[in-house]
């Protein structure tokens, strides 16, 4: 629903659908990149933890 979110938002705001496109694709990923930053960071965590069992 982000996406949907910015999208609207962005239309309702400025009445312009190519920019409201570019903010939903530039939402998407954002998000995207959000994700993918956790997920690396959350494995980073569990190999200290990890290492630092074992050492």
């Amino acid at each position: 629903m982000p996406l949907v979110g910015a999208a609207v938002g962005e239309y309702w705001a400025q009445r312009d659908q190519q920019r409201a496109a570019k903010v939903a694709v530039t939402t998407w990923l954002g998000l995207l990149v959000g994700l993918v930053a956790k997920d690396v960071l959350s494995f980073v965590v569990v190999g200290i933890v990890l290492a630092a069992l074992w050492l």
